[in-house]
């Protein structure tokens, strides 16, 4: 007998749509942009952003200044930058960037969607830049592509003999910017550029603070609904960033006893194994990856891409062709910050040290075989790259099933494809060693999009375990409801939003485009009742390249059919909830229940909302809340007379001085166009 599945009907709602197009709304096309520094950020490399030199024989240097804070603005100090023009014949520069985030590139944005640059500045009176109209300074943006390209918006003057900005003090710089300005739609930063010609000299430094690129605000199309994809089970590993080489990862805090060196035997073999459960559709040609890093001993704090950055690192990849997948197992030792040994590469660093990326492929006399330095002649022994890539192993149509990395000895490797075909090598055993994890082994699950139409798929994993090493482990992600963050850590993913478990309860993903600043989702199970919708609320809603929510099968109407639909409300009144008071959007009243009876002197908490004309609560502007007792002043406040709203909530905490009965004011101090709401009456 066969079971007939039920099928969803899909309607995307077009009326919030057709009304901000009718109506031509403005919207901010973008986000402000803040590079900082702000709040407690106190070095030149900060959350919020990175200043570097690019290039330049002027520039002597970047250093973060704690004693000399802007007057404004929230800020613990600022960036001092120091250059020196020594009089070069043939003329001078120093360029240097602001990045958004803690290194360059980790954002990439329109800037044709911003209108201007905003920062503090000052200059350095104790500069000795000559002539003194020499002083001044080139800013705008650097493009993207290629970076290293300065795209000028404007000159800014500190001749200390005609300019204002040359006294000493602060001041704010609010530079306006072209929406038809070349060469800006792919920018990575705020970049500053000092050229000056022959006969210059002299010093000139600056402290910079508060820098920010302040967003546009244009028309903007409100956002539209894709249709809705079914969600996978599992740990879900999502190309959640624009960067197609952005590594998406979740990283086993276990750190020790990880390793099979030491370890693997033919009676005791360690193995390594995870199985896919869904894989992107993507063109095979540089398509995505799913991998597996392996990492002794870390070096660097910035574990984003460990492949690169660390010393050593092992890369077990699987990628889909177009008949079959391929796992394949590569490795680099001595080689941070590049990855040229991964497939016998010669390093690109000219000041390189690293003597593992070359070996003897026919020794000469006694002289043993292994990793040289590079400074023998190649006239007397055959030298040669040294390859990292050392096997790959195939599975025929698919990447999805169980894939294994068994480890017989510190050497002997053995990879396992889920139809059970195999392919075995060795590490070179002059190598094995680096791999001991003497103080920690780190591991990493992930991908790696690597085209363009991977992004916003996600690589799935249903399961992973390391057998028979000091410390086992295992986990299944399909008994997983969160992704244990004592267990994993997301944060070495650059989107980490996108790496998540989806629970068995999760019935599909709702997609919809940017900007969609006050929009919310909500769900019916017909179109001819006006207060039907609800919200969901159960699955997160996590940004890719657009904006996504998982919905849970609790939230699927009753039947056969759900429509969905994006809202924008407006905030038009407040909702006063009193404790046993429950709020009941798309009501007549907008609440439910009947207020409990309080006792003089006891503290209770009152919510105030921001709502709509439906009592739905809505994320309003932080505006200022007062509350009051419309009687006569019977109730004190034991929190501030004023709240600002928070995700369209305030919660007063208060309590009546004597008995009676009463109702409580809510009045919004910064929009005079709300009207004040009053409560249900309480006794106490």
């Amino acid at each position: 007998m066969k079971n007939k599945s039920k099928m969803h009907s899909w309607v995307h709602s077009v009326i919030a749509c057709l009304a901000m197009a009718a109506s031509s709304s403005l919207c901010y096309g973008a986000s402000d942009i803040i590079i900082g520094p702000q709040g407690t950020e106190a070095s030149i490399s900060n959350p919020d952003g990175t200043w570097q030199n690019m290039w330049g024989p002027a520039f002597k240097g970047i250093a973060w200044d704690p004693l000399t804070p802007p007057p404004s603005g929230d800020t613990l100090g600022s960036v001092y930058n120091y250059g020196d023009w020594t009089g070069d014949s043939g003329g001078m520069d120093n360029y240097n960037i602001a990045s958004p985030g803690s290194w360059w590139g980790a954002l990439t944005f329109d800037g044709s969607q911003y209108a201007s640059i905003e920062m503090d500045i000052k200059y350095d009176v104790t500069s000795t830049m000559t002539p003194t109209s020499a002083a001044h300074l080139n800013i705008g943006f650097d493009k993207s592509a290629g970076g290293y390209s300065f795209q000028q918006i404007t000159n800014v003057s500190f001749d200390t003999a005609s300019s204002a900005l040359a006294d000493g003090n602060w001041h704010h710089l609010s530079i306006p910017i072209s929406a038809s300005q070349a060469n800006i739609s792919v920018a990575h930063s705020v970049s500053y550029y000092q050229w000056n010609p022959a006969g210059t000299s002299g010093t000139m430094s600056f402290w910079m603070a508060n820098v920010k690129v302040i967003a546009r605000i244009v028309p903007v199309a409100p956002p539209t609904l894709s249709v809705p994809t079914k969600a996978t089970q599992g740990l879900n590993v999502f190309a959640s960033t624009a960067g197609l080489s952005d590594r998406q990862s979740a990283k086993l805090i276990q750190s020790t006893g990880n390793s099979w060196v030491g370890q693997a035997t033919v009676a005791n073999p360690v193995t390594y194994s995870f199985t896919i459960k869904s894989f992107p559709n993507a063109p095979a040609t540089y398509g995505c990856e799913a991998y597996l890093f392996l990492v002794p001993n870390l070096d660097y704090n910035e574990t984003k891409a460990p492949d690169w950055n660390e010393t050593n690192c092992v890369v077990i990849y699987i990628q889909q062709g177009s008949t079959n997948a391929t796992m394949h197992f590569q490795y680099k030792v001595n080689e941070a910050n590049q990855q040229a040994m991964y497939s016998g590469g010669r390093e690109t660093r000219t000041t390189s040290t690293t003597t593992n990326n070359y070996i003897y492929s026919e020794p000469v006399g006694s002289l043993p075989g292994g990793p040289i330095t590079v400074t023998l002649s190649p006239g007397v022994y055959n030298i040669t790259n040294e390859t990292g890539n050392l096997g790959s192993v195939t599975n025929p149509l698919t990447a999805l099933g169980t894939w294994t990395i068994k480890f017989t000895s510190d050497t002997d490797v053995t990879l396992i494809a889920p139809d059970g075909n195999t392919s075995s090598f060795v590490i070179p055993p002059y190598n094995a060693g680096y791999f001991a994890g003497s103080s920690t082994f780190s591991v990493y699950l992930g991908m790696q999009a690597n085209n363009a139409a991977t992004l916003n798929q996600a690589v799935v994993y249903s399961n992973f375990a390391i057998s028979n090493t000091a410390s086992p482990f295992s986990e299944n992600f399909l008994t997983d409801t969160v992704l244990g963050t004592n267990v994993w850590d997301t944060v070495v993913a650059s989107g980490p939003a996108g790496v998540l478990i989806v629970p068995a309860s999760a019935a599909y993903w709702i997609n919809w485009t940017l900007p969609d600043s006050g929009f919310s989702l909500e769900i019916a199970p017909t179109l001819t009742n006006p207060l039907g919708w609800t919200t969901p609320t159960i699955g997160p809603i996590i940004t890719l390249a657009d904006r996504s929510q998982l919905i849970s099968t609790s939230e699927l109407p009753v039947g056969g059919t759900a429509f969905f639909r994006l809202i924008k409300r407006i905030y038009t009144q407040l909702q006063i909830l009193l404790p046993g008071e429950t709020a009941a959007p798309n009501t007549v009243s907008g609440k439910t229940g009947t207020p409990i009876a309080q006792t003089a002197s006891t503290g209770f908490n009152v919510i105030v909302n921001a709502v709509d004309n439906n009592w739905n609560v809505v994320n309003s502007a932080p505006d200022t809340i007062s509350l009051y007792d419309a009687d006569a002043n019977f109730f004190v406040l034991n929190t501030p007379t004023l709240l600002v709203l928070s995700g369209g909530t305030a919660t007063f905490s208060i309590e009546f001085t004597g008995d009676g009965s009463s109702a409580i004011t809510a009045t919004d101090t910064t929009n005079t166009n709300i009207p004040p709401a009053t409560s249900s009456t309480v006794t106490y």
